[in-house]
């Protein structure tokens, strides 16, 4: 090696190649602020929203056969009960959390990985509690039906299989709904992903 090679090895000046930051966090941080946004805004109209709708359009069913509403015709998915107004509290602070984790996985903050864990445990939590009180729904609204079989819904759960193709619908939503949360266990979790660094770590 020549005395002109090695001074330029050993220059202070001599440029570094760096490394570019993994992209990963950026992904998964817009995943998780779209996914929480959706999260919030779907789980009020559904929870909330979707029983006062649901009472309205009854309501106007009625009044175009010219029949009154009567309370006893109001099916159980249409109640707004206070296991429903507690899911639906419980789901928005799951899905803020995943929003919170969201922004702070695209700045590359490192807790945006406690953030996203805690947001994988809660998430399940909520989906177990949401299935079984959506079983629990279900089979009080199968029971109305038998029991109100001259009401305009009770007919139309009748037609086709309607409850057995909502049953199924709801049992495949629901089982994608577990992904996400369980990607998020895994994947800052037992991976070990930091976003600020992007290294994965076993723990």
């Amino acid at each position: 090696m020549s005395e002109q090679e090695q001074t330029w090895e050993d220059s202070p000046e001599t440029p570094e190649l760096e490394t570019p930051p993994p992209a990963w966090p950026k992904v998964v941080g817009i995943i998780s602020i779209v996914w929480g946004a959706l999260g919030l805004l779907c789980g009020v109209l559904t929870r909330v929203g979707g029983p006062f709708g649901g009472r309205y359009l009854l309501e106007m069913g009625l009044k175009k056969e010219g029949l009154p509403l009567d309370e006893t015709q109001i099916p159980p998915h249409l109640v707004l009960t206070p296991e429903a107004i507690g899911v639906a509290v419980f789901g928005a602070i799951v899905s803020g959390l995943l929003l919170f984790g969201g922004v702070s996985c695209v700045g590359r903050v490192a807790k945006a990985r406690a953030i996203h864990i805690a947001y994988g445990f809660l998430a399940v939590l909520h989906l177990v509690v949401a299935t079984v009180i959506g079983f629990q729904t279900q089979a009080m609204m199968k029971q109305w039906v038998i029991d109100n079989p001259d009401s305009l819904i009770a007919q139309q759960q009748q037609q086709a299989g309607a409850q057995t193709i909502g049953l199924v619908v709801g049992i495949v939503f629901t089982a994608l709904l577990f992904v996400y949360p369980l990607f998020c266990i895994f994947w800052f979790g037992a991976g070990g992903k930091r976003p600020e660094v992007g290294k994965p770590e076993v723990l």
